[in-house]
């Protein structure tokens, strides 16, 4: 519910994105899950491409 909920103010401040790029974080990927529900639900014709990366937040060394 948490996840659902950051996502719905992000996309209220941002607009809707055509992908998001996430850690393999199961909270989020519901989150955007969910979201993408309510767009079907309400009538619309697309939905937020989700795409899942194990990596993304380490840094670099050197």
């Amino acid at each position: 519910a948490a996840a659902t909920a950051f996502f719905a103010k992000a996309i209220g401040k941002n607009g809707w994105p055509d992908k998001v790029v996430i850690d393999k974080s199961g909270s989020k990927t519901v989150g955007l899950f969910n979201m993408n529900g309510l767009l079907v639900m309400y009538g619309w014709c697309w939905s937020i491409a989700v795409r899942r990366t194990k990596y993304l937040n380490r840094g670099t060394a050197g």
